[in-house]
């Protein structure tokens, strides 16, 4: 009689645990492919930007370009994804202005929320913004 409790109760977690994952349910898809979005300060000034990721996997690499009125800046950016979590450092291929973007993923991975920011060498600024695939 034990022994049929204990293979009844093991036979009911086993199938709690299949139920967990459904052939239905979506799979999160992986960082890659053209957000676009626009970033404000609290000062007013927006930065337009666009981030291009050709290629999954970690480390993140790509390239940017950011519109702050008629000032275009464009380059590489390089970074990593845990999770949800990004960091992504955005270069001028100018010689220009080093970006920070930290953000989070979501809605699988088809948009970001963050935080761009530089620092200008006596002002560091701070945007905050959302960019969509």
């Amino acid at each position: 009689m034990k022994a049929y409790l204990f293979l009844l109760l093991a036979t009911c977690f086993a199938a709690s645990l299949v139920s967990c994952s459904s052939p239905g349910e979506k799979v999160a898809s992986t960082f890659k492919g053209t957000y676009s979005g626009s970033a404000a300060h609290t000062g007013g000034e927006t930065k337009i930007c666009t981030i291009t990721v050709p290629q999954e996997g970690n480390p993140v690499t790509g390239t940017f370009v950011i519109l702050t009125g008629s000032v275009r800046e464009e380059g590489t950016l390089e970074g990593s994804v845990l999770g949800t979590i990004l960091t992504l450092t955005l270069k001028s291929s100018n010689g220009g202005k080093s970006y920070t973007l930290d953000g989070e993923t979501s809605d699988n991975n088809s948009s970001i929320t963050g935080t761009l920011s530089y620092f200008d060498g006596t002002t560091f600024r701070k945007y905050t913004g959302t960019f969509k695939r």
